[in-house]
This record gives C-alpha cells, sequence and structure tokens, in this order.
C-alpha cells in the first residue's frame, strides 16, 4: 500500500510501479482540466488522506531532480521497443507541481535533465489546449507547461534535438504525429527549432510511406518547412527528394506541392502533369496538402497559366458541394459532399477568386476558356460567376470618364459622352426605327421578309435569316445615328474571338446589339448566355448591351418561355424577356422588340409561310 511506502514515495525512492500507478492519476486528472483537477483525482485515490497527499506531491516533485533517472536516448530506446520508462508520468506530475507551487521548473533543469523532461513530456501526447469554459469551444486557452515554453524560447537546439528524435521513434513505429508538428507547422514561436529540425526531420522519411502515420507526419513536417525554411534551402531539398525515382504517388504530390511555394515555374507544371492522370486519388492528396484542416494555405497566388492548369486538374476530378450539376437528361447530379469536396471547394474557390482579381488580358481569357470548358461543368456556377466579377473590374479599370466638355455636347445633343450614353442613344434610335417599320407609310416591314410568286402568281413571303434581317437593321439604323458621331459594325471581334450580331461604337465607348427572330430556340436565353455573358465583357461597352428581337407574330414563336403563357403581342414579349433576364441585368441590358409582322388582314396562313397580296402604301 501507498502507506505502507510513505517514507520511501516522499523521498521519490518509492516502488517504481507504484510511482507510475501514481503518476498516471495525476496526469489523468492534468489532462482533464488541470493540476487543481489532477491534485483532487489523486486526493479522491488516496482515500481523502491529506497526509498521504502531501507525501506523494513531496516525492514528485523531488523525482524531477533525481540524476540517475533514464537520460532520453534510454528513453527513446525504450519506445523503439514499444516501452515506456515507468518514471515517466511521475516526472511530469513534479513538474506540474513544481509550477503550481511556483517554482521555475525550466531553472532546475540542467542539461540532461532539460533533454529528460523534454523527451517525456513531447512522448506523453499530454493536449496543448484546453477548453476551460464547458460548452464554449470557441474559447481556448494554452496549456502547455512553462518550463516547455521557456525552453522553445530559450534553448531551441535542445527542443529540435528531441523533437527529431521523438519523430523518428514514431514514424518507425508508423504512428500518428503528435500535436506539436502541428504546431511547428502554424506557430512562429518555433521558428528557431524548425529551422534546425526540419532538415533532419526529413531524411528518416522512406521512398514510400507506410499508413496514415507516416504520410502525415511527412505532410506537417513540409508544412513547417514553407513556413519556417530559407526558400533557398527548401528548393534544394525538395528537388534532391524529386529526383528519386521511386517514390509513392502521395509523396510525389506533397513534394511537388511544398516545392510550388518556392519553385514555382519549376514544380508547378510538374504536379499539373501529374495530376491530369485518370487517378483521383492524386488530386484528393494535394487538397489534404493545401488544405490542412478547412482553409487554404496562404500565398497561393501563382501565375495565370499554373492557376488554370490546378482549377483544370482538380475541378475535372472533384465537385462543388454548392453547384448544381445537371446531368444529360437534366437530372441533377450527386454532389462531393464529403470532407474533400467541401476543402476542394474552398481551394478551388480560392484559385478562381484570384483569377477574378487580375483583369490582363492573358487572366481574362484564361477564366474564359474555364467557364467555357465541359469538363468542369460541376464548376460552372462559380466560374460564369467569377467571369462576370473580373468583366466588371476591368471596366472599372479601362473606364475613361467623360471630360466636361465632352458631358455638355452629349446634353446638348451631340455624340455621347459614355457606355451608358451610347446604350441610351442607340436604343432610342432604334425604337424610332421600329415606330417607323410598324407605323410607316412605306410597307417597311416587308424588308424583313423573303419573297417569291407561287403558281398563281400570288406573293408568298417568309421570315429571312438572321444575318440578312441584320444588314436591313444597319442600313436603316445608320443614318439615324450618323449625326451623333455613331457608327455601326457587322461581325466585330469582341473577347475570345466572337463577333456581336452589331456593334454600336463612339470613340472609346462601344455597345453590342444581338439579334434573334420569335423563332429562335435560343430567344429566351441569348440575352444572357450570349450577349451578357460574351460580349458585355468588352471593357469598352462597361457592360451595356442591347437584346433586339425581331417580331413576326406570334404564330413564329417556336420555343415557349420558361414560364407563364405565351405572348401575343410584342410588348407581352419585351416583358417577358426582362423577367427571363433577371433584376441583376436590367439596368445595363436593353431588351427592345421590333414589330416586322406582316400587316393583319392581308395574310393567308400556310405551313411555314404566308401568302399575302401587296398593296403598297396601305395600313396595317
Amino acid at each position: 500500500s501507498v502507506r505502507g511506502h510513505l517514507t520511501a514515495i516522499e523521498e521519490s525512492e518509492g516502488p517504481p510501479e507504484m510511482l507510475h500507478e501514481l503518476g498516471r492519476v495525476y496526469v489523468n486528472g492534468l489532462e482533464a482540466g488541470g493540476p487543481d483537477q489532477a491534485r483532487a483525482d489523486l486526493h479522491l485515490h488516496l482515500g481523502s488522506d491529506h497526509q498521504l497527499l502531501d507525501a506523494v506531491v513531496t516525492g514528485f516533485r523531488r523525482l524531477v531532480g533525481r540524476r540517475d533517472l533514464p537520460a532520453m536516448e534510454e528513453i527513446m530506446r525504450l519506445r523503439e521497443r514499444r516501452m515506456a520508462s515507468l518514471y515517466e508520468l511521475p516526472f511530469l506530475a513534479g513538474l506540474a507541481e513544481g509550477e503550481r507551487a511556483g517554482v521555475e521548473a525550466f531553472e532546475r533543469l540542467d542539461d540532461v535533465g532539460l533533454r529528460r523532461a523534454l523527451a517525456f513530456y513531447l512522448l506523453s501526447r499530454l493536449r496543448t489546449t484546453r477548453h476551460p469554459i464547458p460548452g464554449l469551444f470557441s474559447y481556448k486557452e494554452d496549456c502547455r507547461p512553462q518550463w516547455y515554453r521557456r525552453a522553445l524560447r530559450d534553448r531551441p537546439q535542445a527542443v529540435a534535438e528531441v523533437l527529431v528524435a521523438v519523430n523518428r521513434v514514431r514514424l518507425r513505429a508508423k504512428e500518428l504525429p503528435d500535436q506539436h508538428l502541428y504546431d511547428m507547422a502554424v506557430k512562429d514561436e518555433y521558428a528557431a527549432v524548425a529551422r534546425s529540425a526540419l532538415p533532419k526531420l526529413v531524411t528518416p522519411f522512406p521512398n514510400h510511406c507506410a499508413g496514415d502515420g507516416q504520410l502525415t507526419a511527412l505532410r506537417q513536417v513540409l508544412l513547417a518547412a514553407i513556413r519556417h525554411m530559407p526558400d533557398r534551402e527548401l528548393t534544394k531539398l525538395v528537388m534532391r527528394r524529386l529526383a528519386r525515382r521511386e517514390m509513392d504517388v502521395a509523396q510525389r504530390v506533397y513534394w511537388l506541392a511544398a516545392g510550388s511555394f518556392v519553385a514555382s515555374d519549376e514544380c508547378l507544371p510538374r504536379l499539373i502533369d501529374f495530376l491530369s492522370v485518370k487517378e483521383e486519388t492524386r488530386v484528393h492528396h494535394l487538397v489534404d496538402f493545401l488544405v490542412p484542416v478547412t482553409t487554404p494555405l496562404p500565398n497561393q497566388e501563382w501565375p495565370t497559366a499554373h492557376l488554370a492548369g490546378l482549377v483544370r486538374a482538380v475541378g475535372a476530378k472533384l465537385h462543388s458541394p454548392w453547384d448544381d450539376v445537371p446531368d444529360s437528361t437534366n437530372h441533377i447530379v450527386g454532389v462531393d459532399s464529403t470532407a474533400n469536396g467541401i476543402k476542394a471547394e474552398s481551394l478551388v474557390n480560392g484559385w478562381i477568386e484570384t483569377l477574378a482579381h487580375r483583369v490582363d488580358g492573358d487572366t481574362t481569357a484564361a477564366l474564359a476558356d474555364l467557364a467555357d470548358d465541359p469538363a468542369l461543368m460541376k464548376w460552372s456556377g462559380k466560374l460564369r460567376r467569377a467571369r462576370d466579377e473580373q468583366a466588371e473590374r476591368r471596366r472599372a479599370v479601362t473606364r475613361k470618364a467623360p471630360t466636361v466638355s465632352e458631358v455638355r455636347e452629349a446634353l446638348q445633343g451631340g455624340p455621347p459622352g459614355s457606355a451608358a450614353d451610347l446604350a441610351a442613344l442607340v436604343a432610342d434610335r432604334l425604337r424610332q426605327l421600329g415606330e417607323r417599320t410598324r407605323d410607316g407609310s412605306s410597307d417597311a416591314w416587308i424588308q424583313y421578309w423573303d419573297r417569291e410568286k407561287d403558281p398563281k402568281g400570288r406573293t408568298v413571303i417568309s421570315p429571312m435569316p438572321e444575318n440578312a434581317c441584320r444588314k436591313v437593321l444597319v442600313w436603316g439604323l445608320q443614318p439615324l445615328l450618323e449625326p451623333h458621331g455613331v457608327a455601326v459594325s457587322q461581325d466585330e471581334q469582341v473577347a475570345e474571338e466572337k463577333h456581336p450580331d452589331i456593334m454600336a461604337h463612339h470613340h472609346p465607348n462601344a455597345v453590342p446589339i444581338e439579334i434573334k427572330h420569335t423563332a429562335s430556340p435560343d430567344l429566351w436565353t441569348a440575352a444572357r448566355s450570349q450577349l451578357h455573358e460574351r460580349y458585355c465583357r468588352d471593357p469598352r461597352s462597361d457592360g451595356y448591351g442591347i437584346y433586339l428581337v425581331l417580331w413576326f407574330g406570334a404564330d413564329d414563336l417556336v420555343k415557349p418561355p420558361p414560364s407563364g403563357r405565351r405572348p401575343a403581342s410584342p410588348s407581352e414579349l419585351r416583358n417577358q424577356l426582362e423577367d427571363a433576364l433577371g433584376p441583376q441585368h436590367r439596368g445595363k441590358i436593353e431588351v427592345i422588340v421590333m414589330d416586322v409582322s406582316a400587316q393583319a388582314g392581308r395574310r393567308l396562313k400556310v405551313p411555314g409561310r404566308r401568302l399575302v397580296v401587296l398593296r403598297t402604301g396601305s395600313s396595317r
């Protein structure tokens, strides 16, 4: 019994097994709630005997000063044989009790004693933080002993030596790393320790990591190296390891990823090529490395070409948990809601946002290509939003404010002073052209129809193709805009070699016009998918555009609206198109429906065509 060995225990000379058991009770309480909890648990274990408690605590504290305990090297040899010193837990209890009594344990430890204390502590897996307020997990406090924090600051070489020894033992045993290795990857107080320890921590890793323990340890070592090692040293280390021919997939991904932070031009192309094979596991390893917990590592602002390559390599294999993905049958494909899917979302989203904040031509083209890539359909919503945001930023950067004289001229009916003025002017003249076409005395509407004679000599008409209608429209619009110095062109190339139907421009501004028939299959979507997403990205437009629909009559409407009844008039069609466009685009996209339908009372329905008798100058 403890009482039977009371004097020996008080002198720290009691039976090792008994000291170990008493130390176990104390350390379990220390882990659960700190020194006060540890004392309370030990007091209860000793039958609430204050004399025994005082004797045991005194013995713990005296044990720290014994010089015959195992040295650091012997402690490591025991652990390699899957054994532990019986003095480990009572020694740690003695250190904790010394600090509780206000004794500076660090000052009492000589070089051998400090390494012994470090070995016992780092092998113990004692927690480094705790939540002192029950139920409040957002608040935590540092519960590492004061002597250890002093050692980090004043004796980093000793800490590094023991840390290397401990992790070598864990690596050979294929154990998961302890919290101190994680802390070294994220805390600056480990900087001096890391500079000394990291080159030696890397050495023991084999070419093929066995199990999660070794792979996790390698990841933490490399993350610490990215944070603490000089770029030149880490680059040399990475290149030496990558020169090895035999290396497992996960380890090669980790080394390439680490190299990307210090030698991106060398490592990123190799990483992207390595990820581009069919094995999805490679991408998962990269996500695990670059997103250690929930937040991606900082400093991933790599060159545009490399970021685009990473988006393709990762995005083609992993889903965004937040994008609904339709398959070929228009059913929603199940998204990746696993932890790795959520981590991948934050990673890829960060890359996409980095691209969206760049407004140079190469990045604009790269982001547009990604948004149109069918292999990235699972990320299409995010990519398109990023492309639109980028276009807005680019317009803001390239936008030239009109001068006072330009504003004055615009107010007096002169040339437009901005893209908004230009869009308003062109829209007004298109409406004026529409009124002339609909209500004029020259039967101008017939210009938009093909005419031929039937066997009875009657004129049969059918709507002209969109391209032919465009030419007629330009012919009528140009004279209305010339007095304002506005030119109109057809098939002018904009970003990504796209060609809007018409471009109205007055230097330095230009506004695209997209023309559609009522019979067009993409009548309800082209304002967004073509005009807004392709043509209004031109910086000269400042996001403004005009969607012009030629109304050939309700009978020509092939595709019904997404919701509601079929429009029976140009005004109903315009209202429904504006609703389909959405409020976020209505301020920039002007919808105009021009009535070019055949005159009522003068037509006979035939399949696909209309039969009319032309009378010049008649009313409609």
